[in-house]
């Protein structure tokens, strides 16, 4: 809920408020360490409190040191007595969040700390090694580092579906890669292979996680970054019918061009993103989402030099 607009949270404020709905619940959950007083959803959470609803909040925090030995014992199928000296380093450099802790089992194994031995016919390990490597506490920052040392061409894949968003299909990668600078279908497959992706019913794709998904983000640097989604969104434009300009590409094509307002662009591009913006707003307004709708027509408004009315 901490990513909610405020469209979403309105809707949820009115469900949860209204004295004629009973016997209704809703689950939710955020991270409280994002959500602070300023934010959208204090206010709603502080209006439920004060209107006399029940509100029950479960505080998730990392895991216990025998529950990262249970998923050790079950990954290496081994018994757990075995097993702990080895997940007891791994909460350690893990810190107990079980999406590190199974990334950085999986990062053991490709480092060859962690191998199955065909004479034992069961997983071994180098504690030593396993002890000396040089782990950040941030899982974000350890992730990148990982993406890092992977071949060039799929760190470009994996910038760009960051910035397409947490979901996305195989036809709007293929428009926003240049030709020749990326096999689709093979980073897909890898991006499977690799846990970073997943596929969903709908025969979309998702992240695994957000946090994965920020860690391929931060492969772009700082200071190329307003360039690299002005780029993709015109990419996106450029390979786009007309037919496909409506609903979420639209709203993704207009985003990522959004970012690069700072760049130096001459009028004829702002005049153009200008247009794109009105007709994003419309695109919001015709739904209901009227503070997306705000957000992109001032966008264009702040485009438009002083002699452009």
């Amino acid at each position: 809920l901490q990513w909610a607009d405020q469209a979403t949270l309105d809707l949820i404020g009115m469900l949860m408020l209204d004295p004629n709905i009973q016997h209704f619940g809703i689950l939710g959950c955020y991270r409280d360490n994002e959500v602070d007083r300023r934010h959208p959803l204090f206010g709603l959470l502080e209006a439920v409190r004060l209107n006399g609803i029940d509100l029950t909040e479960i505080h998730v925090g990392p895991i216990e040191r025998e529950s990262v030995n249970s998923i050790v014992s079950d990954a290496l199928c081994l018994p757990p007595s075995l097993c702990r000296p080895l997940s007891t380093v791994i909460h350690q450099k893990a810190g107990g969040v079980i999406l590190f802790v199974i990334r950085f089992l999986n990062s053991l194994n490709k480092q060859g700390h962690l191998v199955y031995c065909l004479e034992s016919r069961r997983w071994t390990w180098d504690l030593e090694k396993i002890k000396s490597e040089r782990v950040s506490e941030d899982f974000v920052v350890h992730t990148t580092l990982q993406m890092n040392s992977l071949p060039k061409p799929f760190q470009t894949g994996l910038m760009i579906a960051a910035c397409l968003g947490s979901n996305f299909n195989g036809p709007i990668l293929r428009k926003a890669i240049e030709e020749n600078e990326l096999e689709v279908d093979s980073f897909i497959k890898s991006g499977k292979d690799g846990g970073y992706i997943e596929e969903s019913e709908s025969g979309s794709y998702r992240w695994t996680h957000d946090q994965i998904q920020q860690a391929a983000y931060n492969l772009i640097l700082p200071t190329q970054r307003e360039s690299f989604h002005y780029h993709l969104g015109r990419r996106l434009l450029k390979n786009s019918a007309n037919c496909d300009m409506n609903g979420d590409f639209l709203f993704m094509i207009v985003e990522n061009m959004n970012r690069g307002t700072d760049l130096k662009l001459n009028r004829d591009e702002m005049t153009q993103l200008a247009r794109l913006n009105l007709q994003a707003g419309n695109e919001a307004m015709s739904t209901s989402g009227f503070h997306s709708a705000a957000k992109y027509l001032q966008q264009g408004i702040n485009l438009l030099s002083k002699d452009s009315w």
